[in-house]
């Protein structure tokens, strides 16, 4: 009996990661945001913002899951990304003063006080960061940096800017390392087509590129994605987004109606946002997420939806925070430019794949049966509370009693659900474990 039910809990269930509705973050901020990036146990944000949560911070705030602050006094125009190199958090963008510090487009932030990077840029604004092992790379609109000629991208080692070669011939938007060389996308087309590679020594092309601009790299499942404003990637039909093997170019299911702007693997999933309303043939307004198989919603649906672009993702304390040009969500007037997901992930997703609880049938028609032994879990004694959500995170079942002796199996009549998918977290002591079930 033991093996049967293990044998359904591995070929049942499905991790968890979804999140059903998004909610403000303490007023959010008075313009845009560009960048998230979580450093220090707090969440940075960055973008043409002159203000967060009623709080005067230039370009470039804080979120420690309470209030926002300023970081240092901020900057003096717009902060366009954020990244971690050597313990430090890289701010880089328009700016030519931080915190009170002459910074020619890129600086760091120690957690205390802002310095600069060499002498920086002085004719354009720096977009993308990455770093390795050793290196911090820089792309943007510039043609030098620290005194050097540096065609829109360059790499920082600690002291001093160094070339990539030869760089391009317009601007780059977007960098990532992927097999132990770095990826840059853009708007350049010498080299390779919108997207390039560099093994340390040369650029190389990129199984063709795409037809159009790259704005954003993301690793995901062994392979390099690329998002964009493109329709064709190594000469075959790809809206807006496809991946790359190390070998050859591919479609991402149907891919989207418009511009990518944004990607981030977020537990299982591959979190997707930009200016389209459909992924995959879903309507799926400026957020979805792709789980390597088939594109899903990612909470914005029907009349709770997103606005406009959602333009960054980070995860923060176990909850999923999107950013960009919106101001509301669905009825929520309170998301201005980020909003952060109810549910949380994380923590729960590790709880999830615990094998000490089996949920069977899954998909289920009409009773589904919640099993685990007492002694595994530390639960004589103990209330055991079972709770059911759907997608938009409205409790529709919940259940709750005490489990003195043996083990806990209780069979849950939950016939009435309409078909779809739902979320069951059991309370046990202080652990909390969801699972994804299905109504067919």
């Amino acid at each position: 009996m033991k093996k049967i039910l293990q044998l359904l809990l591995v070929t049942a269930l499905i991790p968890c990661l979804s999140f059903s509705q998004w909610t403000g973050v303490n007023g959010g901020t008075d313009y845009d945001i560009t960048g998230l990036h979580v450093y220090g146990g707090k969440l940075y944000a960055c973008g043409y913002f002159t203000g967060a949560g009623g709080v005067t911070a230039p370009y470039i705030a804080s979120w420690n899951d309470t209030v926002w602050a300023d970081v240092g006094g901020s900057a003096n125009t717009t902060v366009k990304a954020l990244h971690t190199y050597s313990g430090n958090l890289i701010a880089a963008g328009g700016f030519s003063v931080i915190g009170g510090v002459t910074a020619s487009h890129i600086a760091k932030w120690n957690g205390t006080i802002w310095s600069a990077l060499g002498s920086g840029t002085t004719d354009a604004t720096i977009t993308a960061l990455a770093s390795d092992s050793v290196f911090l790379y820089a792309g943007g609109g510039f043609t030098s940096i620290g005194g050097i000629t540096a065609n829109f991208i360059a790499r920082w080692d600690g002291t001093s800017w160094f070339p990539l070669g030869a760089g391009f011939d317009n601007a780059v938007y977007a960098l990532t390392v992927y097999n132990g060389e770095l990826y840059a996308g853009g708007a350049f087309s010498t080299t390779s087509s919108h997207i390039a590679k560099w093994n340390g020594s040369t650029w190389s092309a990129v199984g063709g590129g795409v037809n159009d601009n790259v704005y954003t790299l993301q690793v995901y499942n062994g392979e390099l994605y690329a998002g964009g404003f493109f329709t064709a990637a190594g000469g075959a039909s790809a809206l807006q987004i496809a991946k790359w093997d190390g070998t050859s170019w591919s479609a991402v299911g149907s891919g989207t109606n418009a511009d990518v702007n944004t990607m981030k693997k977020i537990g299982n999933d591959l979190y997707v946002g930009g200016n389209f309303t459909m992924a995959g043939g879903l309507y799926s307004p400026f957020i979805a997420k792709w789980d390597g198989a088939v594109w899903s919603d990612a909470g914005s649906v029907a009349a709770n939806q997103f606005d406009l672009s959602v333009d960054a993702f980070a995860t923060y304390n176990s909850h999923v925070f999107a950013a960009g040009r919106f101001s509301t969500f669905g009825s929520d007037t309170s998301a201005n430019h980020i909003a952060r997901s109810s549910f949380t992930v994380g923590l729960d997703d590790k709880i999830n794949k615990d094998k000490r609880v089996i949920v069977y049938p899954n998909p289920f028609a009409n009773n589904i049966t919640v099993i685990f032994e007492k002694q595994s879990l530390n639960t004589g004694g103990k209330k055991v509370s079972v709770e059911i959500r759907n997608i938009f995170g409205q409790i529709v079942f919940s259940k709750s009693d005490e489990n003195s002796t043996g083990n806990y199996l209780k069979t849950l009549d939950v016939g009435f659900l309409k078909t779809g998918i739902y979320l069951m977290k059991i309370i046990i002591n202080d652990e909390r474990i969801v699972k994804k079930i299905v109504r067919e």
